[in-house]
This record gives structure tokens, sequence and C-alpha cells, in this order.
């Protein structure tokens, strides 16, 4: 593959063929992105005006953020995942890597479903997923310039 693959807010993961582009990607979660860094050439794309714009919380595409190696946040609309060069910047997804974030998906995924693992990771999941949902939304706070902002 040399696409991205995006998580909608029902955890349904949709591959797109085409080569990542910043347009591609402000097409596909909005136009204010943020970058979410990932190791091992992965990246993730997140709508920077999610929890303003009153999107739906992505708990599926949060947690696997997090299990390819994010912080832990509770993610608004629509996450896309695609390759990084830190030359090119946005790139497409290596074979190798978009198996690995289909595989991580698919156990989110399962384990959202109530699948039983071995070695906790379900479990994990479900109670991440339970923190994220009770989770404050992200605030913002504005500070004019020259004062407090209180």
């Amino acid at each position: 593959m040399s696409g991205y693959l995006r998580v909608d807010v029902d955890g349904t993961l949709t591959a797109f063929e085409a080569e990542p582009t910043s347009a591609l990607i402000r097409e596909a979660i909005g136009d204010w992105w943020d970058m979410v860094h990932l190791p091992n050439a992965l990246m993730g794309w997140v709508d920077g005006d999610g929890h303003p714009k009153g999107l739906p919380r992505n708990v599926v595409g949060s947690i696997l953020l997090m299990a390819l190696g994010a912080a832990q946040m509770p993610y608004a609309g629509p996450v896309v995942i695609s390759g990084w060069h830190t030359s090119r910047e946005i790139v497409g997804l290596a074979v190798d890597r978009e198996q690995v974030v289909r595989a991580v998906h698919a156990r989110v995924a399962a384990a959202m479903a109530g699948a039983v693992d071995d070695d906790g990771f379900a479990d994990a999941v479900r109670e991440t997923a339970a923190e994220l949902g009770a989770a404050p939304t992200p605030a913002m706070r504005v500070v004019p310039l020259g004062g407090d902002g209180r």
C-alpha cells in the first residue's frame, strides 16, 4: 500500500490507496488537523478542533494511536494514520506498517466487542475506553496579548 488509513468514530477502518497529501488528510479529518507523533515511520492525524466542533469521541481511534505509541488523549472525529519520513514528511504507508496498524486495530476492535485474550490487552483496552469516555473534554484557555486571561 502507498496510501493511508482512516478510523471513523464508529471504529470502522477504511483504507485509501491515494498517496497521502496534506489536502487529502484535511479532507479526511477537517480543516484544522493536528499531528500525533508515532514511532516506526508512522504519523497520526486528528481534527484539532474536533472537541470545540462537538464531534463525537473516537475511542477506537484514540486507543489505536495509544497502542501505536501516542500519549493517552480522547480524540474527537476521524483519525488518520499515514507513513512519515523525516525529510519527505507525509508518505504512504509501507506494507509492513499497514499490516501492523491493521493488526492492532483488529485487536482493539475485538476487545471493544468483548473478546477475551491471554495477555490482558483486551481488559486494558476496555479500561482505557472507560477512562476516555469519562475524561473531561480537553479545553483551551485563551489569554489576550498583555492580559492574564482571567
